[in-house]
């Protein structure tokens, strides 16, 4: 790319960040956010930067840097689930795709290294593959493992910059995590499952794979809610499908041979694997039902009286965020504040999709 074509895309600047603080009357970090273009400011705010920062003249290195950048590529590496594997990693997927428009114009080169299986093996055969190619950067939903975790620590070691996304792994040294507070987001339906189930019901959990920290975070999240707002429900227990659907509705069956079951949370499915759980019962004898996903996909579900309530989540943004944030990381020299990068999500109900 041109200097006329970076110069097209990127303001010109030459002051200093205190310089333009001082004008707009904000402080310098809130200048910093704004001229990288970081959430976190309001709109009024940001005009108000943009204004003093363009009365000034300030002129930003990103130039220079991108024309470095171009004849030193850095490059960015993305394991995360493929496309196919359900309508969450597509969203992911679409995310990350955004970013990496958005970036790839600065001499960042980005190689994808896409899951077929949450494996800890597979993944590790991508981790030594991203190692070799030589990648500056690693965007991954990793699989909780310790031999996962030695492979990230020994990509930071050898000055990877290292982002999980959309799931997190315990103790490793990788920069920060980009996704939902998934206990939290556990403890919100288990709460409020727990204030509309009759006395002594029988609840069960449906998740992916525990080796998910995601999916293990939300388990234990909801089961603490659970056993603390309602001691006298019983949790029939945690029951792992590897995103199976038929194995989820064999489970079920199996739930409903043997007392039968007042409530599920089903986490980890796309709309037909719930729609095949949901289709198993009788419409009158159908259990509460409670879920995580996307607004597109629940919608539909609660809407139809499939899902009661669920945890409405945001894989696009969490994809994009994670991709920008590593540009920063790499580009800027940016050090996030923060180990989490929290993507909020929220409780949704039929009411939730109906515009009045």
């Amino acid at each position: 790319m041109s200097v006329n074509k970076l110069e097209r895309r990127v303001h010109t600047m030459r002051v200093t960040l205190k310089s333009i603080a001082a004008v707009s009357g904000v402080s310098i970090g809130t200048v910093d956010r704004v001229l990288h273009n970081r959430s976190g400011v309001s709109e009024e705010t940001k005009a108000q930067v943009q204004k003093a920062a363009e009365e000034l003249g300030y002129k930003s290195n990103i130039i220079g840097k991108a024309l470095v950048a171009q004849r030193n590529p850095l490059k960015v590496g993305v394991i995360i689930n493929a496309k196919e594997f359900n309508y969450f990693a597509e969203e992911v997927w679409r995310g990350v795709e955004a970013g990496s428009e958005e970036i790839e114009s600065f001499g960042v080169s980005v190689i994808y290294y896409p899951m077929d299986t949450v494996d800890e093996g597979a993944q590790l055969l991508l981790l030594d593959k991203a190692k070799r190619d030589g990648v500056n950067g690693l965007v991954i939903k990793p699989v909780n493992s310790p031999a996962v975790q030695a492979a990230i620590d020994g990509l930071v070691d050898n000055k990877v910059s290292v982002i999980t996304c959309t799931s997190d792994i315990v103790n490793s040294k990788r920069l920060c995590f980009v996704g939902h507070d998934h206990r939290h987001e556990g403890r919100m339906l288990g709460s409020l499952l727990s204030k509309v189930v009759p006395p002594e019901a029988r609840i069960a959990v449906i998740t992916g794979s525990m080796h998910v920290l995601g999916h293990r975070r939300k388990t234990e999240g909801f089961n603490s809610a659970v056993t603390e707002h309602r001691p006298d429900v019983k949790i029939l227990g945690v029951f792992e499908t590897n995103h199976n659907t038929a194995l989820a509705v064999s489970i079920v069956d199996a739930l409903e041979r043997e007392g039968g079951v007042d409530a599920l949370c089903v986490q980890s499915m796309d709309k037909k694997g719930l729609e095949s759980i949901c289709g198993h019962f009788e419409k009158e004898k159908k259990p509460l039902v409670c879920s995580f996903g996307t607004g597109a996909e629940l919608s539909g579900l609660v809407m139809d009286g499939l899902v009661d309530f669920a945890i409405e989540e945001n894989p696009y943004q969490q994809g994009y965020r994670a991709m920008k944030l590593m540009f920063d990381v790499l580009f800027n020299g940016y050090v996030p504040p923060s180990p989490f990068c929290e993507v909020e999500a929220h409780i949704v109900i039929d009411e939730s999709y109906v515009h009045h």
